[in-house]
C-alpha cells in the first residue's frame, strides 16, 4: 500500500465470522537492534539527546537497521558508530512488538569492547557514553527516564518471577539471555 523510510503500510481484504468483508491494515517497521556492552563488571549505558526530545533518556547502544541489514551487521555498525568501539558480539534475545505493528528488536551482548575510533554520530544524536554497575543498571532500567520501555517490562517479569540472579550470571557470563 505505502512504502515510507522507516515503515511499510499493508492493507488486506478479510472474511469475518459473520460473513462480512473488513479491511485490516499493519505496518512494518525497520527492525531495530541494541547492544548491551559488558567490560568486567560494568554495563555501558548511554545518555542521550535527540532533537524532538524535551529532554535526556537512557538507552543502550542501538538503532535501526538498513532494509535487507542482517541484525547483527547492525549491531557492529552501531556500537562502532555510537561508541568509536569493537566488540565480541554475539545474539541474546529477539522480541517483537505484537498486534498492528511488526516492529522486532533483537538484543545482543558485547564484551571486550576496544575502542578503535571515534564515534561518527549522526546529525540528531548526542550521546555520553557511562560504565555503571548492575545496581545502577537495574536503577536505570526501572526509571523513568530509560527509553526500552519492552525492555523494562521483560526485565520487571524476571523481577517478579525471582530469576534476576539467573539474569545477572547470564549476563556477565556472556550466555544467551532468558
Amino acid at each position: 500500500m505505502f512504502e515510507g523510510i522507516l515503515f511499510k503500510v499493508y492493507q488486506w481484504e478479510q472474511k469475518l465470522f459473520d460473513g462480512t468483508t473488513r479491511t485490516f491494515e499493519k505496518v512494518k517497521r525497520l527492525p531495530s537492534v541494541q547492544v548491551i556492552t559488558i567490560h568486567n563488571d560494568k554495563i555501558l549505558i548511554q545518555k542521550e539527546w535527540q532533537p524532538q526530545r524535551e529532554k535526556p533518556f537512557y538507552s543502550f547502544t542501538g538503532g535501526m537497521t538498513s532494509w535487507g541489514e542482517e541484525p547483527l551487521a547492525a549491531a557492529k555498525r552501531e556500537l562502532l558508530e555510537e561508541t568509536g568501539m569493537q566488540a565480541d558480539v554475539k545474539e541474546a534475545k529477539v522480541s517483537s512488538m505484537k498486534g498492528k505493528i511488526d516492529w522486532p528488536t533483537t538484543f545482543f551482548i558485547a564484551t571486550n569492547p576496544k575502542k578503535v575510533a571515534e564515534p561518527k554520530l549522526d546529525g540528531g544524536e548526542k550521546i555520553e557514553i557511562t560504565w555503571r554497575s548492575y545496581e545502577e543498571f537495574k536503577e536505570i532500567v526501572l526509571g523513568p527516564d530509560f527509553r526500552l520501555k519492552g525492555f523494562e517490562r521483560y526485565f520487571l517479569r524476571l523481577l517478579y518471577e525471582g530469576r534476576e540472579e539467573e539474569f545477572k550470571k547470564e549476563l556477565f557470563e556472556n550466555k544467551k539471555l532468558i
